[in-house]
């Protein structure tokens, strides 16, 4: 918003009120809030007068039960996402710049998938080495893992989609900029985390959604003043 509120026209800076789809934006942000309600659930079970009367092993696989039947649901609901967007209601998201022209591509369908396809898998094998190195990059910088998985590695994974969402607000499309800056963390809330979840129920590792009071609360406030 910053960037393209300072856009040239005519020579002059100009803070420009730009515009957007706002029911777009709103159904992004309620899925948002919805799967950041569903992670709180287990937190919250964990930190119930309840579950005290639970031994810690009990504990663990009452909000391990929890978690992926929470996962189950979230999943659901991004399925039923893609169907309102995709099918029910596409012109709820069509851009509100739809009236301008439409540019020709400059991939082919077949190359643009190569390429996706060549990328996603060096990107897999730059983040398998990451996740290697985190534990050394601990011991000699003496950093938490909270710290680099929290502040760290968002602001390097995802450097290449701000500098994408500020371009796309330069050039005044304001809906694909909100499409990256909110639609990335929607399908990392409704798909990347359950789907963790459930792949951690099938191989037999145990993975939950409790993120602990902190990052929970941190999570659902950030949900509430984006």
């Amino acid at each position: 918003f910053f960037a393209g509120g300072l856009t040239r026209y005519d020579g002059k800076v100009l803070g420009k009120e730009q515009s957007f789809n706002r029911e777009a934006v709103l159904t992004n942000m309620t899925m948002l809030f919805l799967a950041a309600a569903t992670f709180a659930l287990p937190t919250v079970l964990f930190c119930a007068d309840s579950m005290n009367e639970y031994s810690p092993e009990e504990k663990q696989t009452v909000i391990l039960s929890v978690s992926r039947w929470c996962s189950v649901y979230i999943i659901g609901a991004y399925v039923a996402f893609l169907l309102f967007q995709l099918c029910t209601h596409t012109e709820v998201f069509k851009s509100s710049d739809g009236e301008e022209e439409a540019e020709a591509p400059s991939l082919s369908p077949v190359y643009a998938f190569g390429l996706l396809f060549t990328v996603t898998c060096f990107v897999a094998a730059s983040s398998e080495w990451l996740v290697s190195s985190i534990d050394g990059l601990v011991e000699k910088w003496n950093i938490s893992k909270a710290f680099i998985g929290i502040v760290l590695l968002p602001i390097v994974g995802n450097a290449c989609e701000h500098a994408g969402a500020i371009r796309m607000a330069v050039v005044e499309k304001v809906d694909i900029t909100i499409g990256i800056a909110i639609g990335s963390s929607t399908q990392v809330a409704l798909l990347v985390v359950p789907a963790s979840v459930l792949a951690g129920w099938a191989i037999g590792q145990p993975m939950d959604l409790g993120f602990g009071a902190m990052d929970t609360t941190v999570m659902i406030f950030s949900v509430l003043i984006a």
